[in-house]
């Protein structure tokens, strides 16, 4: 997986997730009000659920003392507009939580106020009795479109954007749709692990083979240190590496894209996969061999 700035800074904060979350979008709404004013009261606007926010100065505070607790998130635009922001990670709502802020805020002498509630789902908002006119939920997957929509913002501004999409993505905050290819997908994967198992058995006669399968990777062990097989995050690339596919000392990649191999026959396929299977592995190390570790694309 590949690192960012938020992901990479969250290995060394103490506070918790949802802390973290907080101060990391806080920080990202700060950059923007600073470099692109209008971007982000656009998104602004969103987040609150005003068409027109006021003018003036905008303050962002993160854990705002309340009495009794500390509300995630102020915004204060002027003396015109007060905006709390109840944000939650993985943890549910507390009892009367949202309700005891939406009081306290009401207490604010400020024309215009909204509490707003940030969650994962929308399922989040069972846990509150306080009626759905008087707050505005919000989910993390639209901030996510809301930041991928974002338009003229400068080089560094992207930059944390795309950071904190990226964070967001880890967190598993964002989502993506589930499109008509779905069906015909999971059937080309299944003929796709079909046809490398018939093509192990070809090209190595005398080996053993096994399935094998995760969250990560399908393939099938060979002989029975060898690993052949494809990992969802790299889908156009069969691989071929010892040790199981475990720290691998040996490893030999076949690029699906570079061979133009969807556009081959089934049978053209068919033979690609045995020859890759067949060189690599009579190039492999076995247990006897002393090797150092290297990684090709074969060319078929």
């Amino acid at each position: 997986m590949t690192s960012n700035l938020f992901s990479t800074l969250s290995r060394y904060d103490d506070n918790s997730p949802e802390n973290y979350l907080t101060e990391s979008f806080v920080y990202l709404l700060r950059l923007l009000y600073e470099r692109r004013p209008a971007q982000a009261r656009q998104l602004l606007s969103k987040l609150c659920n005003q068409q027109n926010l006021p003018t003036g100065d905008i303050v962002f505070q993160t854990q705002k003392a309340v009495r009794d607790g500390w509300v995630d998130i102020a915004i204060c635009l002027g003396d015109a507009m007060l905006v709390y922001v109840e944000v939650k990670h993985d943890s549910p709502l507390g009892p009367g939580q949202l309700e005891y802020y939406y009081c306290h805020l009401q207490q604010e002498h400020v024309p215009t106020k909204q509490m707003v509630l940030l969650t994962r789902s929308r399922i989040s908002a069972l846990d509150t009795k306080l009626e759905p006119a008087n707050y505005h939920h919000v989910c993390w997957y639209e901030v996510y479109d809301w930041l991928a929509m974002l338009y003229d913002v400068d080089e560094v501004s992207i930059f944390v954007v795309s950071d904190f999409m990226a964070f967001l993505e880890e967190k598993q905050m964002n989502l993506r749709k589930v499109t008509w290819e779905y069906e015909r997908g999971v059937r080309a994967m299944l003929d796709l692990a079909t046809m490398l198992e018939i093509a192990i058995t070809e090209a190595i006669s005398n080996g053993s083979i096994r399935k094998t399968a995760g969250w990560n990777w399908r393939g099938f062990y060979v002989q029975p240190d060898f690993f052949v097989g494809f990992r969802f995050h790299e889908p156009m690339y069969i691989t071929f590496e010892n040790n199981n596919g475990n720290s691998p000392s040996y490893s030999r990649r076949f690029s699906l894209e570079n061979s133009h191999f969807l556009a081959l026959t089934d049978s053209e396929q068919f033979e690609q996969l045995v020859i890759f299977i067949r060189d690599a592995y009579e190039h492999a190390p076995k247990k006897t061999d002393v090797v150092t570790f290297h990684e090709d694309e074969i060319a078929v």
